[in-house]
């Protein structure tokens, strides 16, 4: 069945009841959304929407779900576990991401692990399109479990493996970006085809120049995968109300579309809304607008902190929500390896 968009009735049952919230995250919640959030277009054959059947989170199904990460207490740590070497130099830089889900995460820690190497219990294979190396993601969680005494039990809230390899789930996919799982608050994400070049293997593709614009891409791409997966653990399941961060992707350019941020349905969840005040406090810092421009303070204050990344890397940028990767398009990419079942 062809995606159907959800009416303004249809969006307002699962924004869910705002009114025992505070006057200013009212307003942030529901003033001038339509103006400031755009629709999902029209998902292509391979689209998301158009290979899978969503009927979207309500926040009463948030509220309801017994498997979710919460911030409590001393258990406030997200830890993000590299697996498998880094030392290429087209690869993101982890140090930059951790930052970025620090400011997003407001309210935990976040902590870069040493990188451990691949072993024997990592179940891998030989992907039939691209005839590079894949493992296997429950190897890769399993090892997260087993290696939990190894971390601060009494910080960590969550944690999850970065990668440069490929990674699938089943037999039955081809590959996924990456794949959490809620009951014991892991996940894993690969970087792997995050990458214009992609599916040129690593030896060659480090002999190509990193430009200013394949820099960007890569760096948006892998903070978007980490965080949307992040989400995940905390309880945001997929969205289909407007252009968010929540959205599923099947394929690069339904990823490039995401926002770096979430929109008002995924906004009203308590993971995410008791963050508001302290990012609030920051933005005052910087800006002076009314109360009925909240959401836009919010939305500014992460656009900043893009800024700010982009300016430690010396890099040109232009990122106005979707239209910065507009100028990607002329730039000579493989046919993304897709088929029905990709991504998570």
């Amino acid at each position: 069945m062809p995606f159907v968009p959800p009416s303004e009735k249809q969006i307002a049952e699962a924004l869910g009841d705002v009114i025992n919230l505070s006057e200013d995250i009212q307003k942030a919640l529901t003033i001038q959304i339509s103006e400031s959030f755009q629709s999902i277009p029209k998902p292509g054959y391979w689209g998301w929407l158009n290979q899978r059947q969503e009927c979207g989170q309500t926040f009463d199904s948030f509220e309801q779900m017994s498997t979710k990460a919460i911030p409590h207490s001393t258990f406030k740590t997200i830890y993000i576990q590299p697996i498998g070497s880094f030392d290429h130099p087209r690869a993101p830089s982890l140090e930059l991401i951790g930052q970025f889900a620090q400011a997003f995460f407001l309210g935990c820690d976040v902590t870069i692990l040493p990188m451990v190497d691949f072993n024997e219990s990592m179940k891998n294979r030989i992907n039939s399109q691209t005839k590079q190396i894949q493992y296997q993601t429950s190897g890769l969680l399993e090892y997260l479990v087993r290696a939990r005494n190894q971390r601060d039990t009494e910080k960590e809230i969550l944690c999850v493996a970065v990668t440069m390899a490929d990674i699938y789930p089943d037999e039955t996919y081809n590959f996924v970006y990456g794949r959490a799982r809620a009951t014991d608050s892991t996940g894993v994400y690969s970087f792997s085809r995050l990458d214009p070049l992609f599916p040129m293997p690593p030896y060659k593709s480090m002999n190509r120049e990193l430009t200013d614009v394949d820099r960007i891409i890569i760096l948006r791409r892998c903070i978007k995968i980490l965080l949307h997966e992040i989400c995940h653990l905390f309880g945001l399941k997929h969205c289909i109300y407007y252009l968010c961060l929540m959205n599923g992707a099947n394929n690069e350019i339904e990823m490039d579309q995401q926002t770096l941020f979430v929109c008002p349905v995924c906004l009203h969840t308590p993971s995410v809304i008791e963050q508001i005040p302290e990012l609030l406090s920051t933005t005052n810092n910087y800006m002076n607008t009314t109360s009925e421009n909240i959401h836009w303070r919010l939305i500014q204050n992460i656009y900043n902190f893009i800024m700010h990344l982009f300016d430690i890397l010396g890099l040109k940028y232009d990122l106005t929500f979707v239209d910065d990767i507009q100028s990607t398009r002329s730039i000579q990419q493989p046919k993304s390896t897709i088929n029905e079942k990709d991504h998570e």
